[in-house]
Parts: C-alpha cells; structure tokens; sequence
C-alpha cells in the first residue's frame, strides 16, 4: 500500500519473520511489532499456542510524520470480537496501544542513517543491553554488547554497503528492530 503500517502481534502468538523483500532470510527472527513501509513485503509464520481470545492490531500511518490513520484487527481464538474504538493516545508514533490499554515503549534515536563510519544510538528511558546486526539475507554480521549503556557507539567500518537490520535489545527486555542503510 501507500501508507506506513504497524503490525503488531501479541506476545503468545510467536510470530516469526522468515522472509524479507522476497528472500528467504537466514536466520528467522521472533518479533512482536514489524513496521512495513510501502513497497516492503515480509513473510511470518505464527502459531497460536494459547486459547485466550486476542488479537493482531494493523495501524495505519501517514508515511511523512507517522500520524496515526486507522486501524485494523484480526482477531484470534474469540467469535465475538468487537472492534476496539481509536484513542488520541494513539497517535503516539512511538507507542503501541489499543484503546485504553496504552504502553509506551522507549525513546529510541539511531543516527546517521545513511552512514558510512559509525552509528550513534541513544535511549533515553532505559539502558541498550546488546545490539545484534543482520544483512538482508537474515546472516548475523556484527554483535554489540553495550554493557547497559543509553548512548552507544557502533563500529560499522567491517560492514558492507547495503541494507543492515538491527536487532536493539534493552535492558527492560523491550526488543526493536530498526533498518539502517550504510553507504560508502
């Protein structure tokens, strides 16, 4: 589509992420909140391993300031499943919520990007536990761990030109997954 979207899958789902753009990644990853610019295709496979009636929320955002466009739910395990009506806290582009049911996740701040020598990424409400770096063909090419630092510098002289997924691990436990772009 033309619009940003905001997949989030709840936690008993185990969605996992096998391919990205058409190729088949090397290594799959478990992600609970995939965001899919336009033009982006990603394959997940999920099993429902619990019966308590959920759902999968697909938020709708502006691709410019990533304000909040709409919604939609597929529900999981429940027949009787009533749309949840939009809050104005929703219109958060770094949280996740639905409703009332709101949570806030960390302020993340990942620069330059393009880059070329080196990342800065900065949190300011919790600490970077590790950073793990993959290629689009899902290969892991670099390991970071920041020993709970906010600010962290990253070393990307060893990497190749291209597209570079991370994966942010915070000390909350929270995990991000960012797309970075290194040139030269």
């Amino acid at each position: 589509g033309y619009r940003v979207n905001r997949v989030v899958f709840p936690p008993e789902l185990k969605a996992v992420v096998h391919t990205s753009d058409g190729r088949v990644l090397d290594q799959a990853f478990e992600s609970d909140t995939l965001i899919i610019y336009p033009g982006e295709r990603f394959s997940v496979l999920a099993e429902v391993l619990d019966t308590a009636a959920s759902y999968v929320s697909v938020d709708y955002l502006d691709p410019y300031r990533l304000k909040h466009l709409g919604r939609d739910y597929i529900p999981l395990n429940d027949v009787d499943f009533e749309f949840i009506p939009y809050s104005e806290t929703d219109n958060d582009p770094d949280s996740i919520g639905v409703g009332e049911a709101f949570v806030h996740r960390s302020e993340l701040s990942l620069y330059p990007n393009p880059f070329s020598g080196h990342l800065t990424l900065s949190v300011n409400n919790d600490y970077v536990e590790n950073v793990r770096v993959f290629d689009l063909q899902g290969r892991e090419v670099l390991t970071i761990e920041t020993n709970q630092q906010r600010t962290q510098q990253i070393n990307t002289s060893g990497l190749p030109n291209g597209i570079h997924i991370l994966r942010i691990k915070l000390a909350s436990g929270e995990v991000r997954y960012e797309k970075v772009l290194k040139i030269r």
